[in-house]
């Protein structure tokens, strides 16, 4: 995880989950996910993806700062991270977080806090 294409290997296998179909909490479609950095270096997981329960686009920063909440047997690590961030972050409902979205000047809301609070 500390690997300098760990970001990288997210990403790909973030976008890998959606194309095989992988299990979601509800329908959710990503349009679009890459990698970026934080002014502070960190790796940033950016996807932006179109939920069921919402007419927003909606667009979402994961800082790469720990590592997947487990590791399933067969499964690589950042795989399993991918899982995480597909399942947890992107399919699972905002709740009352969706009023904490902000649009930026695209039309994409983003969820406002940080991801490693």
């Amino acid at each position: 995880m500390s690997s300098d294409d760990w970001g990288a290997r997210v990403v790909e296998a973030l976008r890998a989950y959606f194309a095989n179909g992988g299990w979601l909490l509800h329908p959710t479609t990503l349009v679009d996910t890459r990698l970026d950095v934080d002014p502070d270096g960190t790796s940033v997981v950016v996807a932006v993806y179109d939920h069921v329960f919402y007419k927003q686009r909606i667009g979402l920063r994961h800082r790469l700062v720990t590592g997947p909440t487990r590791v399933p047997d067969g499964v690589s690590p950042e795989e399993a991270m991918a899982q995480d961030i597909a399942v947890y972050e992107i399919s699972e409902p905002l709740g009352t977080y969706y009023y904490r979205l902000v649009e930026d000047s695209s039309g994409i809301w983003w969820w406002n806090w940080p991801m490693d609070a």
